[in-house]
Formats: C-alpha cells, sequence, structure tokens
C-alpha cells in the first residue's frame, strides 16, 4: 500500500509438466529451439484454463472490493512472460466489463494480435536483447496505436528473457518505477 495500491496475486493453471525433469527439459528446448536461434516464431504458450483463472480473479476482486477499500473499476493486471499471456488472453477473449482497467504486459510475446476496439491502456516493457520475444518487433504495441488505444512501450536495451522487476546493472531496473508513473499518469491511483 506504500503506492496507493492494493495487489493480489494470482496463481494460475499450467500446461501439464512432464514429471521426468530430463524429458521435461528436453520437450521445453524442443518447444523453444527455433524461437532462441532466432528462425522461427515462439510456440504458442496460450493456456486457457490460466485466463478462466485470471477472469474468475477479477471477478472475486471485483465483489469483494468493498472488503479491501477499492474501487472496482480501477482494478488492473499485471504479468510477466507467461503471465503476460495470460493477462493480454485475458482482454482480447472477455467482454468489456469482466476486462481489467488497464494491464502491464512485461516480456511477453510481440507479435501482432487483434484488438478489441475497447481495449484496456496498456503498458509494455521488453529488454531488446530477450532472446525469446526481443527479435519480433512491435506488432502487439502497433495493433494497439491502430486500434486508437493507450500504449506505451519501454524497449529496455539489456536484461534478457525474465528479468523480473529489473536485472541489476541495466535500466530495466527502472521497470516497476515507471509503471507506476504509467498508471498514475492514468488517473488509476487518484483519490475519488
Amino acid at each position: 500500500m506504500a503506492r496507493g495500491v492494493a495487489a493480489f496475486v494470482l496463481k494460475y493453471r499450467l500446461n501439464e509438466t512432464l514429471a521426468d525433469p530430463r524429458k521435461f527439459a528436453g520437450e521445453l528446448m524442443g518447444l523453444f529451439k527455433e524461437a532462441l536461434s532466432g528462425t522461427g516464431p515462439p510456440p504458442d504458450l496460450r493456456e486457457p484454463r490460466a485466463t478462466q483463472d485470471a477472469l474468475r480473479a477479477m471477478d472475486v476482486v471485483r465483489s469483494t472490493a468493498g472488503h479491501w477499500n477499492i474501487d472496482p473499476t480501477r482494478i488492473g493486471m499485471i504479468g510477466f512472460s507467461a503471465g503476460a499471456i495470460t493477462t493480454l488472453d485475458a482482454v482480447v477473449t472477455a467482454s468489456s466489463a469482466k476486462r481489467p482497467a488497464f494491464i502491464g504486459y512485461v516480456y511477453g510475446p510481440m507479435v501482432a494480435r487483434t484488438v478489441p476496439a475497447d481495449a484496456p491502456a496498456m503498458f509494455v516493457a521488453i529488454s531488446l536483447d530477450d532472446r525469446l520475444f526481443g527479435r519480433q518487433g512491435f506488432g502487439l504495441v502497433e495493433n494497439w496505436q491502430k486500434a486508437g488505444r493507450p500504449v506505451e512501450l519501454h524497449a529496455y536495451e539489456n536484461g534478457g528473457h525474465g528479468f523480473g522487476l529489473g536485472r541489476s546493472g541495466t535500466t530495466s531496473t527502472l521497470l516497476m518505477d515507471q509503471f507506476f508513473a504509467w498508471v498514475k499518469s492514468g488517473g488509476w491511483l487518484d483519490q475519488k
């Protein structure tokens, strides 16, 4: 609450994981082989159950907003990597009433996606040396702009994939400060 934000952490259902660690590592490397080599797109990692879990969580938080003393119209969602995919899928698959008011999309795939005409504002952060998604261009951001929806892009020179809240020695350490500045500029932190 130091920044005027109540945060909830979502634990969502994942793609099935093989019990044998070696087989799992081999399957994972097979999935990402082309993306890591730069010869192909990343695999489609969307998990419909994760999206269902995210939307259900939005419903629960909204329905109990009074208990937490939060405004149900100013609930946002931020996701990192697979969480970014889940966050985006919650926006593109849900009705307007079910969507978050704004989203943070951190080191998720940058490929173009269809954008709802009333999509929420989006904050995007990616590291250009991200071996999975940093060489895809900015199709997602461009489509958000073409739809006339608010979008802010932070493309860090270094940080790799999975830099968390910032990789030491890189400007990616500014991520959360920049995200909160953006949230504040959007009016989502203003007192009513």
